[in-house]
């Protein structure tokens, strides 16, 4: 068997044919759902916070607080999340999961959940921590502005 050629062993041509590997698997979960990645996203995230602000939840779901609007209609027309009051201050509105939200998001997780084991089934316990915390990293650095970053010049 031949050696594996350069580019084989290259992180971004790896990193782009797992990405492609499971946003194929990702997607068609979200497809037979009728939901969005940005759906996805925050059916997960108010499951795991409970409610949160519109711009809270904007900025943890990287959405412009501006298109938070029409990205929350489609979940509340489907009564899959709820507007409502903040307990702690009446003038703030809060968005929160119904309880069709709730069963709506434990199932989106567990659908993703085995995406993801079947994606990292060769890797133990330790290591997929490992990678998460290794890939969270990267991603935390390169949703940076570009002027955040540290980088050097060769000047």
């Amino acid at each position: 068997m031949p050696a594996d050629a350069s580019f084989e062993s290259s992180v971004g041509f790896l990193l782009s044919q797992l990405g492609v590997i499971a946003t194929r698997s990702w997607t068609e979960v979200l497809v037979e759902r009728g939901l969005t990645p940005h759906h996805h996203a925050i059916l997960l995230t108010l499951h795991a916070t409970g409610p949160l602000g519109v711009t809270a939840l904007a900025d943890i779901v990287l959405v412009d607080p501006r298109n938070m609007g029409p990205v929350v209609a489609p979940l509340e027309q489907r009564a899959l999340i709820e507007r409502g009051d903040d307990p702690a201050d009446r003038r703030r509105r809060v968005l929160s999961l119904s309880s069709e939200g709730v069963k709506a998001a434990a199932e989106l997780a567990t659908a993703t959940g085995r995406i993801e084991d079947e994606l990292l089934a060769p890797l133990g316990s330790s290591e997929r921590d490992e990678l998460r915390s290794y890939l969270r990293t990267l991603w935390l650095h390169a949703k940076q502005a570009p002027s955040k970053r540290n980088t050097t010049s060769d000047a």
